[in-house]
């Protein structure tokens, strides 16, 4: 049985200038949460229609009413895991800890190289490891560069790049080390269909070398063919790809870029890549199929369903 990570879906809403009904995910979450094993708190995020907001007294004021979310879903019986975004004063995160959280989202932004995400997560793991104290699990939202999966103790991260590549025609394709596939290093993406003929990346226009490694990715480890990969099952391609990588990362095979946190990650923690879906039959039947063990689901996208259509989607029937 897949994991259902339930996300209140803020992101979503902050791009369109949405403002988020806490009510009605507090009765979302009491209506099915026996069909979830983890849900975040309804956070707020500075800034409005995607554009992020530096004003540090916009970050506070955004951090307070995501406190006070959090402190009101616990009032009505819940236990959402909080969100600390990047541009908060690291205070709010201290006051997690204080509060006895045992899991904490992180939230980079999302516009930026992995230099700048780097910087700030070490910073956070650098307060969560503070004075040796035992290490708190977290969720990084939208975390899926291996060379950041590597170096931090993520107990889970969420990924929507499956699906938005498959639908932009592309797949991702692991370098070949010593004759195995590397899911540890940075992948390659490789546009396949022919609305994105004019990539100069495109399968079409690469060099020999590139396609035999993609052809033997697709052949060994996806179990299709390229002319599949190109028409209709690049969503396979994709899903194999992440499963590689959370077991690389779950393995921590690159010892040298681990942050010092790694040390005091308990043996018995696995890590999990949630995939982010859709109430799709279809969908669910093929993470189901290649054995996923985590999906993430955004109340953002929920809020409207039928209630009995949820219910039949989340039982099954």
């Amino acid at each position: 049985m897949i994991k259902t990570f339930i996300d209140c879906g803020a992101y979503s809403a902050w791009k369109k200038n949405e403002c988020s009904d806490l009510k009605l995910y507090i009765a979302f979450i009491k209506r099915f949460g026996a069909f979830f094993d983890s849900y975040s708190n309804l956070d707020v995020i500075a800034g409005r229609n995607g554009q992020y907001e530096f004003d540090p007294r916009r970050n506070e004021a955004a951090a307070r009413q995501s406190y006070q979310n959090l402190q009101r879903m616990k009032d009505a019986g819940l236990n959402p895991i909080p969100v600390f975004h990047q541009g908060e004063d690291f205070s709010w995160l201290q006051r997690s800890i204080d509060d006895g959280e045992r899991y904490i989202g992180f939230s980079p932004y999302k516009r930026q190289g992995r230099i700048g995400a780097m910087a700030w997560l070490d910073q956070c793991f650098d307060v969560l490891t503070e004075n040796g104290r035992p290490l708190i699990q977290t969720h990084g939202f939208g975390v899926t560069s291996p060379v950041l999966l590597l170096r931090y103790p993520f107990r889970t991260v969420d990924s929507s790049r499956w699906a938005l590549a498959s639908g932009n025609g592309m797949i991702l394709v692991p370098p070949e080390v010593d004759g195995r596939f590397d899911y540890s290093a940075q992948p390659t993406i490789i546009p396949m269909t022919d609305r994105v003929l004019h990539y100069a990346a495109h399968v079409d226009q690469r060099i020999h070398a590139d396609i035999e490694r993609m052809r033997r990715f697709l052949d060994q480890e996806v179990g299709i063919t390229e002319d599949e990969a190109r028409y209709s099952c690049r969503r396979r391609a994709l899903i194999t790809y992440f499963k590689g990588l959370e077991q690389a990362a779950w393995d921590r095979q690159a010892s040298f870029l681990h942050h010092p946190s790694q040390r005091l990650r308990p043996a018995d923690w696995p890590f999990e890549i949630a995939l982010v879906s859709d109430v799709n039959k279809q969908e669910h039947e093929l993470l189901v199929e290649m054995q996923v063990r985590r999906r993430l689901l955004s109340f953002y996208k929920l809020k409207g369903m039928d209630d009995a259509k949820l219910e039949r989607f989340f039982t099954g029937r």
